[in-house]
């Protein structure tokens, strides 16, 4: 059974953090902790491998114990349930989540679904992604939001036809819609050559606390 990369499991799910009021920038070694799932891997269905990634994720939890480790701590947190609620074992291993923030497997597992509920079980996923602008009046007023798109993808990975079919507020529908047609996918192949593809869906987030915490990150040493 194939290995599955916990890193590239939660490349679309949105990285929920702390308030951005505490934020401490990270330090080496605190992105070297981040660093280390990278190697973290699991075979699927493989008990003994699932067990071995579930203690490895642990270990790495419990030395990110000082603020500037705070992301590292809870994206392992994040990986623990990820893993936890792809095998099945929630209630089995409930446990392993002791000392992670409370709702952290309900937060993930929501996550999951809202992915789920956007991309389909098949995602046709971006290899070029064009953060969008924030308009003004939504920055000064703290505003967050998403709009979900669904559109064709061509046989050159372009975007096509793009609709909005939800939007949580359309003050960001606009700049979403700019980025959107930026946007560049890897096209479907069938029988050796790119097709086109409809009905593939997208979400634009626009996450006012992430913002926040990025331009903090950005001023952060590197």
């Amino acid at each position: 059974m194939q290995g599955t990369k916990l890193l590239a499991v939660l490349s679309c799910l949105m990285f929920s953090a702390a308030n951005a009021e505490d934020f401490v920038c990270p330090d080496d070694q605190s992105k070297a902790l981040d660093r280390e799932r990278w190697k973290i891997d699991y075979e699927s269905g493989d008990r003994a491998s699932v067990d071995l990634a579930i203690d490895a994720l642990l270990d790495l939890a419990s030395r990110a114990n000082r603020p500037e480790d705070r992301f590292a701590f809870q994206r392992a947190c994040d990986d623990i349930a990820e893993v936890l609620l792809v095998e099945g074992l929630v209630e089995e291993k409930a446990a392993s989540l002791a000392g992670c923030p409370e709702g952290t497997v309900d937060d993930v597992a929501q996550r999951r679904e809202k992915r789920k509920q956007v991309y389909g079980e098949d995602p046709l996923l971006p290899i070029v992604r064009v953060s969008p602008r924030w308009p003004g009046k939504a920055l000064k007023e703290g505003l967050s939001g998403e709009v979900v798109f669904e559109f064709t993808v061509t046989k050159k990975g372009e975007i096509k036809e793009p609709v909005v079919v939800e939007s949580t507020n359309d003050i960001f529908v606009k700049n979403a819609m700019r980025a959107l047609k930026m946007f560049k996918y890897k096209p479907r192949e069938e029988n050796g050559k790119p097709v086109e593809v409809q009905g593939i869906r997208d979400r634009i987030v626009f996450n006012y606390e992430k913002k926040l915490l990025d331009e903090k990150l950005w001023d952060c040493p590197r």
